[in-house]
């Protein structure tokens, strides 16, 4: 990446959460203080860090999302979450819709919604944002609604074909336009550098979304602790 942060870069993207770029610039200012080397933009492999004969390998490569199997979507244009809110994609039509009211999908309806798009939320479970702590979750909750954002909850996607989705609520089916979908259905541990690793006697420690997706909070956490025991 050309850019330090991770989901923290994700996040700051959000309507409001605009400080969490500060967040990352405070911690790359102490990292470069601390006489750190940051090299951005480089693939790393194993044979790279192989050949730096490094004493200790701590591994952050965070998560990436899960792409999901959804009946219908080569017929629709579909995007994944982070890539809208990484602006690496622009979002074609008006009327879009979300899979997954996690975190992630949540967010982006509020990026969405606030940029005049339409959009509707599907999410599996009984309740979307389970995770965030209650006022966050409530204030993100009445934006989304203030905005128009539609959340249908206990609803899976049924179908898509052009220009609409058929979603499936219990027993019964409602149709919704869709000129974009939007998938936010969760994060695996990127752990491709870690396996490649594996034999090769390197102390590795492995940290953050890496070793299992949670909160920023845990993997600042988990990055200092690592960092004060080497």
């Amino acid at each position: 990446h050309s850019s330090l942060g991770g989901q923290l870069h994700l996040a700051a993207q959000v309507p409001h959460k605009e400080g969490f770029g500060d967040v990352i610039r405070q911690l790359a200012l102490m990292a470069e203080r601390s006489g750190a080397v940051i090299h951005l933009g480089n693939r790393v492999t194993s044979e790279v860090l192989l050949a730096e004969d490094p004493d200790v390998v701590i591994l952050a490569t965070g998560a990436i999302p899960i792409p999901g199997d959804l009946s219908g979507s080569e017929s629709v244009r579909w995007l994944l979450a982070g890539e809208v809110l990484e602006g690496q994609v622009k979002v074609e039509g008006c009327r879009v819709v979300l899979v997954g009211g996690g975190l992630v999908g949540l967010e982006a309806a509020d990026f969405l919604s606030a940029r005049g798009n339409e959009v509707v939320v599907v999410e599996k479970d009984e309740e979307v944002g389970t995770k965030l702590d209650p006022l966050p979750r409530a204030m993100l909750l009445k934006r989304l609604r203030e905005q128009g954002v539609e959340i249908h909850t206990n609803t899976t996607v049924a179908h898509f074909q052009s220009g609409m989705a058929l979603l499936r609520q219990g027993d019964e089916e409602i149709t919704v336009p869709a000129d974009t979908v939007v998938l936010a259905v969760g994060f695996r541990s990127n752990r491709e550098l870690a396996d490649s690793l594996g034999g090769t006697g390197l102390e590795i420690h492995v940290i953050g979304d890496a070793r299992e997706p949670r909160g920023a909070g845990e993997a600042i956490w988990e990055g200092f602790k690592i960092g004060a025991n080497v």
